[in-house]
């Protein structure tokens, strides 16, 4: 669903339902992040709907954070690589 372009105007309008199922899967298997940010309307633009959910992912607590982590392997790898992870992060 998300190659479909959608107006902001139309984001704006939809109900909660609606809104995560489109744009719960940005964050694979985190639909939370989707369910949260509806709260945060009007966007202004689309933009801001990835502005909102970047936010409530950055301010989740850290057990919410590694959730959402080890539901993208790549991202984990990623972050393991850089040195970003703690050691017992990196043998989970």
């Amino acid at each position: 669903m998300l190659n479909t372009k959608y107006a902001i105007r139309e984001v704006n309008r939809m109900d909660e339902s609606t809104f995560v199922s489109i744009f719960g899967s940005v964050y694979e298997q985190s639909s939370w992040v989707a369910e949260a940010a509806w709260h945060h309307r009007p966007f202004a633009s689309l933009d801001g709907v990835h502005g909102a959910m970047d936010s409530l992912v950055q301010g989740a607590g850290q057990n919410r954070q590694m959730t959402l982590i080890k539901a993208h392997p790549e991202l984990a790898g990623r972050l393991a690589g850089s040195g970003q992870l703690t050691a017992e992060s990196r043998s989970e």
